[in-house]
């Protein structure tokens, strides 16, 4: 019987020497320079020009960057567990998950600590326990049952090692959990039951529970290994480990050749598990996670329920998705209007029950593309009413990717009084010496999408009769040499798409969620560089992908940090 010790989610005694000895496999194998067999490098590629996936065009100037230790978030622990194992345990750890630059796996905000470790302990216990109670889950695990046989064991081993850790097993690690093994038999347990903790000391190892690359063997710019291209492309197209077929193409060193890769790219979007780059990139950085949780004062909007967030978050996935999987037009990305929905999300929209469940495109303009959808317009509102900064901002930091310096210390507080509109309020905020640079950049987007309630529902008056202006003039910049005089959210849609910052915004998020780097210096080139190289192509996200897994960022590493 396995106990849990109440008040910290700890182990007993027996879980405490599982925990000792494979924490003991976790010391050497990140520094010592030790790599797997069949991890040699990329031969065929240079550091330096990877990642043209131009056509016979010139190089383009990506550069390695340095390889970094990246924890499994949520989503990722949970989708390699089911694939890998099959098991159906969810494990909440979404608790240990910090956002950083918009996404969570960025590697600079995944700390651990000894809280986070005994999510991962429960975690561990739930999964293999959720593995050993079904008989097809245990059979995938417990592959031969000569109990007490070194060969039967390591073969077990090695093959459930080889999937949890992206990997073959090294061979100082694989006598650390046939101890674990013949300390449970010691015990007087059964076979099934020391291979179950064989299982939990393989799930709680730092080898799982964290995507290491080993440390180059020379100084220098390496290629990385085949198994850890394997890694990093799962992981980015399915959050999850590799499977079958990659782990092969890595053991015979094939992941070195572009051909390969992008063969394995197509393959792997027509999985359904490419749905998880929609949930997980597109979740966080369009917020269709966000919406799922966003407070809404219910006095104020009745209207918002459970069920109307999710079928907004559930548009969000649909329309980004037909993006990828159709491959669309990035451009079109802002002006599109195929939009699925059902009927909590038909009556925000203004739609009666009889556009429930059907994939219908919004005819009128106030609906156009994500812009005019319910998550947008709900997650860049407060629970009691809309607000102009706050999509404003969204707009020209999420989608534009425009940094906006954090408001100065004393910021005069204004506050709305009876009557007054909102443009007139915040043209006194744009007065205040210390207010105006920014708001003058900020609310005049968000001004013009004032027809939009807190919920993200159409009006054309506010709640006390005053007619709404949602005029957008903007005077004449480099951006938009001729200004722009328009109106509502046709004139925020002008805004972004005539910013060829909206076309490299969604280069750098791509590339940030893909590497789970902090930007520096050197990924400011990379992004300028992987951009230049999509624009000369179709403005897919597929393709934008491609280009990614060709360079040399995803493929090489550097020693030092770049400057």
């Amino acid at each position: 019987m396995r106990v849990l010790v109440s008040g910290g989610g700890r182990w007993a005694s027996r879980a405490a020497l599982v925990l000792a000895l494979t924490l003991s496999a976790c010391g050497n194998t990140q520094r010592n320079g030790a790599r797997p067999s069949n991890a040699g490098g990329l031969a065929e590629t240079g550091a330096g020009n990877a990642g043209a996936g131009g056509e016979g065009g010139a190089a383009l100037a990506f550069e390695a960057v340095p390889s970094d230790m990246r924890r499994l978030n949520a989503a990722e622990y949970q989708a390699t567990v089911s694939d890998m194992l099959g098991s159906q345990a969810m494990p909440d750890l979404t608790a240990n998950d910090a956002s950083l630059g918009g996404f969570d796996n960025a590697v600079a905000a995944q700390r651990m600590t000894e809280e986070f470790f005994a999510r991962y302990l429960d975690a561990a216990e739930l999964v293999s326990n959720d593995v050993f109670a079904s008989a097809p889950l245990t059979a995938r695990v417990v592959t031969c049952q000569a109990q007490n046989d070194p060969t039967c064991i390591r073969s077990v081993i090695s093959s459930t090692g080889l999937r949890l850790f992206r990997r073959p097993l090294l061979q100082q690690e694989l006598p650390v959990y046939e101890k674990v093994y013949a300390a449970a038999r010691a015990r007087g347990e059964q076979h099934d039951e020391a291979l179950h903790d064989v299982l939990t000391a393989l799930l709680v190892s730092a080898q799982f529970l964290y995507r290491s690359e080993f440390q180059p063997d020379q100084p220098g710019t390496q290629a990385l290994g085949p198994y850890e291209i394997a890694s990093r492309l799962s992981y980015l197209i399915w959050s999850s480990a590799p499977d079958d077929t990659l782990l092969e193409l890595a053991a015979s060193n094939a992941l070195g050749q572009d051909t390969q890769l992008e063969t394995q790219l197509t393959r792997m979007w027509h999985d359904p598990r490419s749905k998880r780059f929609t949930t997980n990139f597109a979740g966080q950085w369009l917020r269709g996670r966000q919406v799922l949780t966003h407070v809404v004062d219910p006095q104020v909007f009745p209207a918002w329920t459970p069920a109307a967030a999710a079928a907004a978050a559930a548009e969000t996935y649909d329309y980004f998705d037909g993006f990828v999987q159709g491959d669309r037009d990035w451009s079109g990305f802002f002006s599109g209007r195929a939009h699925q929905i059902d009927g909590a999300l038909a009556s925000l929209y203004g739609l009666g029950s009889a556009a429930a469940g059907q994939s219908i495109t919004l005819g009128a303009a106030e609906r156009t593309g994500y812009l005019g959808s319910v998550t947008f317009l709900a997650t860049t509102s407060l629970p009691h009413r809309s607000s102009p900064v706050l999509r404003g901002s969204f707009i020209l930091q999420n989608l534009l990717c425009q940094p906006l310096e954090a408001p100065p210390p004393n910021v005069p507080k204004l506050e709305l009084v009876e009557k007054q509109t909102p443009r007139e309020y915040f043209a006194q905020v744009e007065a205040q010496p210390v207010c105006g640079a920014c708001h003058s950049l900020i609310d005049p987007a968000g001004m013009a999408l004032e027809n939009y309630d807190g919920i993200g529902q159409y009006r054309s008056t506010y709640a006390a009769g005053t007619p709404i202006d949602a005029t957008l003039k903007l005077a004449p910049s480099p951006v938009l040499p001729g200004g722009l005089d328009s109106n509502g959210l046709s004139g925020v849609i002008d805004l972004v798409t005539q910013d060829p910052s909206f076309k490299t915004c969604l280069a750098q998020n791509v590339y940030a969620y893909a590497t789970g780097r902090t930007p520096a210096e050197v990924d400011r080139r990379n992004i300028a560089a992987l951009s230049e190289a999509w624009q000369t192509g179709p403005l897919t996200i597929k393709e934008l992908v491609r280009r990614l897994v060709l360079a040399a960022p995803f493929r090489f590493r550097s020693e030092e940090q770049n400057p």
